[in-house]
């Protein structure tokens, strides 16, 4: 049986796509219609940064797959999939991921709560 805590962060996650999909309707990789969002730092890296819209990328299923493929083929056109979203999002963009992304959350039911309700209202 799930908890509060894990029914909210599922309802928070499941508002991310149709977010990304409306704030980026084409894929920041290829320009295909987005089909999801993606953690461009994984939100087994940082709390922090799991509902911060400025780490959602929108990609398209192909893009996202190959970013996501286990032998590390993320190759797209002779282009890394990440090294085009950092070049096409800027290094300031980069930089301030990173930093923000150091910072020590804690992910308790009113953390999820408080994201649940910001999100809801984009």
């Amino acid at each position: 049986m799930k908890t509060n805590k894990q029914k909210i962060q599922k309802k928070c996650d499941l508002l991310l796509t149709p977010i990304i999909k409306k704030l980026h309707p084409f894929c920041e990789a290829c320009g295909s219609p987005t089909q999801v969002a993606h953690h461009f730092i994984e939100k087994s890296r940082s709390n922090r940064l799991r509902y911060d819209l400025k780490n959602l990328v929108g990609l398209c299923n192909i893009c996202h797959c190959k970013i996501h493929n286990r032998f590390g083929n993320s190759i797209s056109n002779c282009l890394d999939i990440s090294d085009i979203l950092r070049h096409n999002k800027g290094s300031v963009w980069y930089e301030e991921l990173k930093i923000v992304g150091r910072e020590i959350v804690k992910a308790d039911l009113s953390w999820y709560q408080e994201n649940y309700e910001r999100l809801s209202k984009i």
